[in-house]
């Protein structure tokens, strides 16, 4: 496969260690079906070191000591409502990247890693784009939901309840665009426990229309590092960002933080594939992005704009 620089015969060789369930070095299309309790050293529930295309799918409860217990990515896959649920890795649990992916709709719940990156692991030689899908209640060492080695997008999408020892939500090193997204409630026990640690070694990360609050650490709650505000975010505390405002952004301090929480419901399902935290009466986020500038629905399908602008984050109220 030209995507992982690896010949048909070099798959074929690893092809006892990846891949438990399914290893795929040619093309595979994968629709209403289960990958369920397999075991390998990598991708123990799918390995694709080609093309691959996954729909209607539940990949849940497989286990590795090394790289994305449900998937691993060598290839070019395009993944779409699936449930990645209850897996079990060394790094990325849910999915780890290796070239380059699109996922839409897609729910990362209850997975955990070992080391890093409990749901999506993005590594340095990595594209991928995650639109329309939540990633929530996972668990790891590192970056309990998220963490982005290389160029990530996160478009309408929800980042909900993770947890780690050091920055729980997400982890980025190089490339992050999150446009029309909400980050919120997770939780680290030390430094970058919101969304975003290490941001402050990279200069190549920029969020718009997004909620980043209600995050919770000992340091940098909802951010650490340099982030690049485009403006209309919502961000709960910038104390340790180093934020420059941008037209329509409202942002909290320490002192004075910006607690969307009771504005916020839980996560739920309140319509569409994938769960999400509703805006609730009252909220800031309502009505506040810019005109024209945000997607055509929200993460659950719903039509935007509904009100005299588009709402902030990942849901249309």
């Amino acid at each position: 496969s030209e995507a992982i620089g690896l010949t048909e015969s070099g798959i074929e060789a690893i092809g006892a260690e990846f891949g438990g369930g399914i290893c795929n070095p040619g093309t595979l299309t994968l629709k209403d079906s289960i990958a369920t309790e397999n075991y390998a050293r990598g991708g123990a529930g799918v390995f694709n070191g080609a093309k691959t295309t996954i729909e209607n799918s539940t990949i849940s409860g497989n286990r590795t000591r090394g790289f994305g217990s449900a998937i691993f990515n060598g290839g070019i896959p395009h993944v779409s409502n699936i449930l990645i649920k209850g897996n079990v890795a060394g790094s990325g649990a849910g999915i780890s990247n290796w070239a380059k992916a699109t996922i839409v709709a897609v729910t990362f719940d209850g997975n955990r890693s070992r080391i890093t990156a409990g749901g999506v692991h993005n590594n340095s030689i990595g594209v991928m784009t995650l639109d329309s899908s939540t990633i929530s209640n996972n668990e790891s060492a590192m970056a309990g939901g998220t963490n982005n080695w290389r160029r990530l997008v996160v478009i309408n999408s929800t980042i909900s309840n993770n947890r780690s020892n050091h920055s729980a939500g997400i982890e980025s090193r190089d490339v992050l665009t999150l446009p029309n997204s909400t980050v919120t409630g997770n939780a680290a026990r030390e430094r970058g426990g919101l969304v975003v640690q290490l941001m402050v070694h990279n200069d190549g990360v920029s969020m718009s229309k997004t909620i980043l609050a209600g995050n919770t650490a000992e340091e940098g709650p909802d951010c650490l590092g340099i982030v690049s505000p485009l403006g209309h975010n919502l961000i709960g505390i910038d104390s340790d960002c180093g934020f420059i405002p941008s037209q329509g952004d409202t942002m909290g301090t320490e002192p004075q933080p910006i607690d969307p929480r009771s504005k916020l419901g839980n996560l739920a399902a309140n319509g569409g594939p994938t769960a999400t935290n509703a805006l609730l009466p009252g909220s800031p986020a309502i009505n506040a992005s810019a005109d024209g500038s945000c997607p055509p629905v929200d993460q659950r399908g719903v039509s935007r704009q509904r009100g005299s602008s588009c709402d902030i984050g990942a849901f249309e109220r």
